[in-house]
């Protein structure tokens, strides 16, 4: 008789380490799972973190060229004005060293 309630208490502790054995393995799944979907999710925002401060560069980039192209533009603008000066002055001074010629 103690040798079947001892055996019926082997069983029920042995059960009750199966069962607890099965619901760490469960837990460790749900767990698991939990991980991979954070880890999804902070790539996901990495990436997409990524992207957004690779637009803002393009763009900031973009704005920059504009900027520089416009004040190239603006350069070769007032070169050309000063070299239409020049060539008006040079023609000045040809008409007046002529008019001093003439006069001599």
């Amino acid at each position: 008789r103690k040798s079947e309630e001892r055996e019926a208490e082997w069983r029920n502790k042995h059960n009750s380490v199966e069962e607890l054995s099965s619901n760490f393995r469960s837990s460790e799944r749900r767990y698991e799972a939990k991980i991979a979907k954070l880890e999804q999710s902070l790539r996901a925002a990495s990436e997409n973190a990524e992207r957004q401060v690779q637009d803002e560069v393009r763009a900031a980039l973009a704005t920059a060229r504009q900027g520089l192209e416009t004040e190239l533009a603006d350069t070769k603008n007032h070169q050309q004005e000063q070299e239409a000066t020049i060539n008006s002055l040079e023609r000045e001074v040809t008409r007046l060293t002529n008019q001093v010629q003439d006069l001599q």
